[in-house]
């Protein structure tokens, strides 16, 4: 049930991402000062002229902005509104689905003596360790370099369409790893499971599909331990207690590597990125 329900979220997350991948390819989200009115003038912002193609610039100086830009993967864009009413779309159609579920009924325990139990389970050494490990993997796992994304743009003339591909493809190995573990390894010991070349953007992007196999694994270290560590009755609860731990420390990954970049402020500048220097 664990690897299914955490199967159907990674699921989900690919069919949002094929939304992005069809509705941000456009040039209204990778053509800077791009106007789909051609009765509007195009801009004379220094600092959006500044991101314009400049062989765009030259051939229609005038009419430039409303042409494709190199960005573009396609000539129509999803607006935000229609985005946000696409994932509330999703929501609402769910929610029949909850009603399906069947629960057994049981009796109760008191309050007072589920968390005494459960805290005296905490207490354990394997449980507490457990939670720690999880805490601290998705800190490590999560430090990363915050001017990675900027210089994949400027370097490697990145598009939105090969970012969102790269994303899908780490969903996918993500997915079709947890899908193999419910079918192939469910009766397997998890502790036997745990065990400047080229600027180009799609040789580049199979970098973090690679990197994101370490991650399931790390994950499933993390995770797959819960049905030993959990007395019986409280599966549901150590379970919630595990992942909230997890991903509460989440964002000081974020915190940690954009105070890493503050040692480097030439890469927080997309113009020095551009430069290429040896600085």
């Amino acid at each position: 049930m664990q690897t299914l329900v955490y199967s159907m979220n990674k699921l989900g997350q690919i069919a949002m991402n094929v939304l992005l991948l069809f509705g941000f390819s456009g040039p209204q989200m990778n053509c800077p000062g791009y106007e789909p009115d051609p009765n509007v003038p195009c801009t004379t912002n220094p600092t959006v002229l500044n991101r314009v193609d400049t062989d765009l610039l030259a051939s229609n100086p005038y009419g430039w902005c409303h042409e494709l830009c190199s960005g573009a993967t396609f000539d129509f864009d999803m607006t935000i509104p229609e985005f946000a009413m696409s994932i509330c779309f999703v929501i609402t159609a769910s929610i029949p689905l909850y009603f399906r579920l069947k629960e057994e009924k049981v009796d109760a325990t008191p309050k007072r003596e589920f968390l005494g139990k459960f805290w005296s389970q905490i207490k354990r050494r394997c449980c507490w360790q457990v939670i720690l490990y999880g805490m601290i993997s998705h800190i490590t796992f999560g430090v990363m370099n915050a001017a990675k994304m900027p210089a994949n743009f400027v370097w490697l003339d990145l598009h939105t369409f090969q970012q969102q591909i790269m994303v899908i493809f780490e969903k996918i190995v993500f997915f079709v790893g947890l899908n193999l573990i419910r079918r192939y390894a469910l009766n397997v010991s998890w502790r036997k499971i745990i065990f400047d070349i080229w600027r180009d953007a799609w040789f580049y992007m199979f970098t973090d599909v690679s990197a994101f196999f370490m991650y399931t694994l790390n994950f499933l270290a993390s995770h797959a331990c819960m049905v030993e560590v959990a007395e019986p009755g409280y599966e549901a609860i150590t379970y919630s207690l595990i992942t909230t731990a997890s991903n509460a420390v989440a964002p000081l990954s974020a915190v940690i590597s954009y105070q890493l970049l503050a040692f480097f402020p030439l890469l927080n500048d997309q113009n020095s990125i551009a430069a290429d220097t040896p600085e």
